[in-house]
């Protein structure tokens, strides 16, 4: 849990990944950061007091045993013109755990302490740099597997869902002014407040696009998380040749043996800047050993958690009950049927697959093993359910868990607002929901009561460094 003696403290951390490398980044930021400079560092040119934000050339050493420690690039960033709006100090050295660690301990022991997860940016949240949605993006960002979703990720963090909320904030507060003159006022006002248009005006102007807010941002969330496919069928129809295919390398064991993928097995692959979790399933017949039936078993759980179903049928057999049990288990969802084996005689063609399954969704015919195929199922995946699926807008912003559980509770209260209203009830009762959808509105971007619970949740997820 983050201290509640942030303000004070100068912290520091290894702001890279501890390895080999060419650079290592030490980070401090705190009243002490310049200090710690004048006491570390051995400029080979300049002298103190250091000019801020420039880079400096130069040697850190021990200041206990004189001794140099590496060769260095130094910047000292003053306040409030930095990521916390606190001084900053940066040390690039060469990279490397033990030089490193070395660099660290000494400025630790001029008076920094160790940063804890998210420190950094929590410290530029309290100073009012950014905001709780922009403090979540630097995690995004950070976390970002896809072009898309770094996209995404960037546009929260220059404040795209901010400024929405801010605009909601600002309407729900003239909002509330106005009912609560009508209240305190009523007998100096000449106009009666008219509650059905008031409560229009509310449906219009707040309800209305918050749902719609919602609406596009889980969208856009698909993104950032990844579109889940499951690849499904009977066993040894060419699923885990399938995946390997779509790979471009044996992620999944294939042999001649039905069966032989027990678990579920998954990976990610890019497709237009948009993150694919493929997951291979294990085949599901009706006979199966305990082992294979607890593989069946996840199988039916990744179909659940799947955005796409690919389904494989081996077209050099005839279709079986199996196959239509299959059908069964992913009625309804989005489909994509594969006909594999096409290097085969066959023993059905596409049309009968219509006929016994009907239309609605798409059929090809491949082979796994010709790259052409395999590029085709990639734009069929592309064409009929990535563009519905994703909200592929260059202003898309995506909304977590936590954003989109306050934002539901303030549509609850101002939805209960508007029938009070409707209904001719007290306008006081109307008021009480009003203040709370405002306060739901105010923690999402990080003013109001903030509880440690919602602070841990935020910063505990961002790396120690920044």
């Amino acid at each position: 849990m983050i201290r509640d003696v942030l303000a004070k403290d100068t912290i520091c951390a290894i702001a890279t990944p501890l390895g080999l490398g060419g650079i290592g980044i030490v980070r401090v930021s705190g009243c002490l950061s310049e200090s710690i400079a004048e006491r570390v560092f051995v400029p080979s040119r300049a002298k103190f007091p250091l000019t801020s934000h420039r880079l400096y050339h130069g040697w850190i050493r021990n200041p206990r045993t004189d001794a140099l420690i590496d060769e260095v690039l130094l910047s000292l960033m003053k306040a409030p013109h930095t990521y916390t709006r606190e001084d900053v100090l940066e040390i690039n050295c060469h990279s490397g755990y033990a030089v490193l660690e070395e660099i660290l301990e000494i400025v630790m022991e001029c008076g920094a302490r160790l940063a804890e997860p998210g420190e950094f940016t929590y410290r530029a949240f309290l100073n009012g740099r950014i905001d709780l949605v922009q403090a979540e993006a630097v995690v995004d960002i950070v976390e970002s597997r896809s072009k898309k979703s770094l996209e995404i990720a960037r546009n929260q963090l220059h404040g795209a869902f901010s400024e929405i909320v801010q605009n909601w904030l600002e309407l729900l507060t003239d909002f509330i002014s106005e009912l609560e003159a009508h209240v305190d006022f009523a007998e100096d006002i000449d106009e009666e407040l008219d509650l059905h248009v008031f409560a229009a005006r509310l449906c219009s102007e707040l309800i209305a696009p918050m749902e719609r807010v919602l609406d596009r941002a889980s969208r856009s969330r698909i993104v950032q998380e990844g579109v889940r496919l499951a690849i499904v069928g009977k066993p040894n129809v060419g699923k885990s040749s399938l995946l390997n295919a779509l790979l471009q390398k044996d992620k999944a064991i294939v042999t001649e043996f039905a069966g032989t993928t027990r678990d579920v097995v998954e990976d990610y692959i890019i497709l237009d800047g948009i993150l694919l979790k493929i997951m291979d399933t294990a085949g599901i017949r009706e006979k199966a050993d305990p082992i294979e039936q607890m593989g069946i078993e996840r199988t039916l759980k990744a179909v659940e958690s799947a955005h796409v179903i690919i389904w494989v049928l081996d077209r050099s057999v005839p279709l079986s009950n199996e196959d239509f049990r299959i059908f069964d288990v992913v009625r309804g969802r989005r489909i994509l049927g594969i006909l594999n084996k096409s290097d085969l005689p066959p023993a059905f063609e596409e049309d009968e697959v219509r006929r016994a399954f009907g239309s609605d969704f798409p059929v090809v015919t491949i082979s796994v093993f010709r790259r052409d195929d395999v590029a085709y199922v990639k734009q069929l995946l592309r064409q009929e359910y990535l563009a519905e699926l994703v909200d592929d807008s260059s202003e898309a912003f995506a909304i977590n868990r936590r954003q989109e559980e306050h934002l539901r509770g303030c549509l609850d209260h101002l939805k209960e607002a508007q029938t009070l209203l409707e209904k001719g009830e007290f306008l006081e009762l109307v008021l009480y929901e009003l203040h709370h959808g405002k306060k739901e509105l105010e923690v999402i971007v990080g003013k109001g009561h903030l509880t440690a619970d919602i602070l841990h949740r935020v910063f505990s997820r961002i790396c120690i460094g920044k």
